[in-house]
């Protein structure tokens, strides 16, 4: 996944993932956006969890996680001050 900032990251794997079409990717962003402005998904170890917090208001019918490799690591404000590589 190409980006240098987080905004960027999260549109461009927002943009990835295999939803259905009736899905608000738009919507989608701003809740991951959300979250991360509670605190942030980087666990450490250039690995970072990103998430919405309330998966239900999306009606997507079953979990789904999407795996990223970073093109470049970035700074998500991970615990161990380290950047991200590992979405």
């Amino acid at each position: 996944v190409c980006g240098t900032e987080k905004l960027d990251v999260l549109r461009a794997v927002v943009d990835l993932m295999p939803l259905s079409e009736d899905v608000d990717r738009q919507f989608l962003l701003q809740l991951l956006l959300a979250r991360e402005s509670l605190a942030s998904t980087g666990l450490g170890g250039g690995i970072a969890v990103p998430h919405v917090r309330n998966p239900i208001v999306m009606h997507i019918p079953r979990p789904l996680i999407t795996l990223c490799f970073l093109q470049q690591p970035i700074e998500f404000g991970a615990l161990d001050g380290q950047p991200v590589h590992t979405l």
